[in-house]
């Protein structure tokens, strides 16, 4: 992370960089250590004081933005649970800073750096946790090498098939298959 930090921080398009990616199958003749995606992670993220401070964490064109359908067709291109996680934001039902964060990220057409192999794990599934249970879809390989040193990407543009993986994990069939394994975990636990 402290490599991608120093590398694009000069990049205007990259808004975060993540310690986190979801399972999905890398591709073999896929050269580099990370990837570009338009969509936040709040699992295990880093990102610039100056990118930070420009965030409007009020949404103040909210009330504009969700009149038009094209607007959210778009914003639910990066996962189909977006517009609905924005829309219960906006409306006091959930208290989340992440889906305002995307939203600018989404407003602005800006990328979040994920690592090709994840270097960390969300451990936040069980009893204690705030917002999960049972059943842990983000569960991912782990790193286990002591690389230090990493293959980056010099233009920021999203590889077509991870593109397509990542989506299809935020899709409305791979999130409904998920909430069907966390009620049986609920149900046989």
């Amino acid at each position: 992370m402290n490599q991608c930090l120093s590398v694009y921080n000069s990049f205007p398009e990259v808004l975060s960089i993540s310690g986190y990616t979801v399972p999905i199958q890398i591709p073999k003749d896929y050269s580099f250590d990370v990837y570009a995606f338009p969509r936040v992670s709040s699992h295990g993220w880093a990102t610039w004081r100056g990118k930070w401070a420009g965030i409007d964490w009020e949404v103040k064109d909210f009330q504009e933005f969700k009149q038009s359908a094209a607007n959210r067709r778009d914003f639910r291109s990066n996962g189909s649970d977006l517009y609905r996680m924005l829309n219960r934001q906006m409306a006091g039902k959930i208290d989340s800073w992440a889906i305002r964060w995307q939203y600018h990220l989404y407003k602005y057409q800006l990328y979040t750096i994920y690592p090709t192999v994840s270097k960390i794990e969300n451990i936040g599934f069980g009893s204690d946790a705030t917002h999960t249970r049972g059943f842990n879809r983000f569960k991912t390989t782990l790193d286990k090498n002591n690389d230090l040193d990493f293959s980056l990407l010099q233009a920021v543009k999203p590889d077509e098939n991870i593109y397509n993986q990542f989506i299809d994990f935020y899709s409305v069939r791979s999130r409904g298959i998920a909430k069907v394994k966390q009620l049986l975990t609920k149900v046989f636990d």
